[in-house]
């Protein structure tokens, strides 16, 4: 069954929060489905450097080929909260 044959790729918007912290995100995919990409963009970046709008299709094609994507995009504050409590801080 290969999961790329048929099907538009949907886009939707989403934010979750714990706590003080909220991420935004953006999913891509045809169907939901188990098999998830989290494509997290290098500190200072936006996710959009997985889309069109910076010249890259490459959330696309991974969603055509058949998974979920998500892209978060986190708030600087909660990134440094997410990082200070991974130290123990």
């Amino acid at each position: 069954n290969d999961a790329s044959d048929g099907g538009t790729v949907t886009q939707r918007s989403a934010t979750v929060s714990i706590g003080d912290a909220t991420v935004a995100y953006e999913v891509l995919g045809k169907a939901e489905t188990s098999r998830v990409v989290v494509m997290v963009p290098s500190f200072a970046r936006a996710p959009e450097d997985f889309t069109e709008d910076f010249g890259s299709d490459l959330a696309a094609r991974v969603a055509e080929a058949g998974y979920t994507v998500v892209l978060p995009t986190p708030e600087p504050a909660a990134v440094a909260a997410a990082v200070l409590g991974f130290l123990g801080r």
